[in-house]
């Protein structure tokens, strides 16, 4: 993963203000994507997060799923995707039998 957050970087350094997502017709540039996974990634270590632990995504595909994909990568843990069409409950009794859950509501 460290190969995707240095390509992430490097894009960054080159395209700053070029446009790296469009999400419901908002668009995301490189940096302001950068600037917000710093933020959350800052978040996930205050909660205690650290390099190999698992992290679970359980949000719908949004700008949101970036930043926090990116952020989770950032200082080295594990990015565990969960589908959201499974229910709630069985999904988060799920995941609480087998890794660290991180529930993030907001990010923004």
């Amino acid at each position: 993963m460290r190969f995707i957050f240095s390509k992430f970087d490097k894009a960054v350094e080159l395209w700053p203000e070029n446009t790296a997502v469009i999400y419901l017709g908002e668009k995301f540039t490189y940096r302001q994507l950068r600037d917000l996974s710093l933020r959350f990634s800052s978040a996930l270590k205050q909660l205690g997060v650290k390099k190999g632990d698992k992290v679970m995504l359980y949000i719908p595909n949004c700008i949101q799923w970036v930043v926090a994909f990116l952020g989770i990568i950032r200082i080295g843990a594990v990015v565990v995707p969960a589908l959201c069409r499974t229910s709630a409950k069985k999904g988060i009794d799920k995941a609480l039998k087998r890794f660290y859950l991180y529930f993030v509501r907001k990010i923004f």
